[in-house]
């Protein structure tokens, strides 16, 4: 039996409607899945601020407390070289390795390259310091480090005293950089640039 050419018309109507309906879902699919990626990607990269926020926090909090104030008592300046020894080795090999070999220069020439608290940015340093924001950056988190004083500190802005630049290697935390948004000269901005142009100025 012969199908009328209404029959026909109305099957190639059905299938089309059909095709779209079709396309339409596997759209939808695809962006419920490129939807789905993205939320958890960013559940990802913030649980990683979270992370570092609370590592930086830690070592802050022990650094000031259990360190510097000790030897502040003592009534000398506080001391980069105790950080060294923070559980887990928080430096990064470079950052290790330019530290050492500026005290090295530095006994050498009898004239040291740091004249302040590598890790606050101060001479003069607060009574804590409080880790406020984490943001990553081309795979590393600059953590901004705020100083709290008692009383109110002339010229003291209110950014951060210093931002710590972090990454997450080998199963642990390590600080690479330490920023000082405060610097008056490009070669100052960061501690690795402050050790390697004293010494091997260009």
């Amino acid at each position: 039996m012969k199908k009328s050419k209404g029959s026909i018309g109305s099957a190639t109507c059905r299938g089309k409607r059909h095709m779209k309906e079709s396309k339409r879902r596997i759209v939808l699919l695809l962006c419920a899945l490129l939807l789905g990626t993205s939320c958890l990607q960013a559940q990802k990269e913030t649980r990683g601020e979270e992370k570092c926020l609370h590592f930086a926090q830690a070592f802050y909090n022990w650094y000031v407390m259990e360190v510097f104030k000790e030897v502040k008592a003592n009534g000398e300046t506080a001391s980069w070289h105790a950080a060294l020894k923070y559980r887990g080795d928080p430096f990064s090999s470079e950052l290790s390795r330019a530290l050492i070999q500026s005290d090295v220069e530095a006994k050498a020439e009898g004239d040291p390259v740091l004249d302040f608290d590598p890790i606050l940015n101060s001479q003069d340093p607060a009574e804590r310091y409080v880790v406020r924001t984490v943001t990553r950056k081309d795979g590393h988190y600059l953590a901004e480090i705020y100083g709290v004083w008692s009383r109110p500190v002339p010229d003291r802005g209110q950014g951060p005293q210093v931002v710590a630049e972090m990454t997450f290697k080998d199963g642990r935390w390590q600080f690479v950089n330490f920023h000082y948004p405060n610097h008056t000269n490009p070669n100052n901005e960061n501690l690795l640039s402050i050790l390697r142009y004293q010494y091997h100025p260009k």
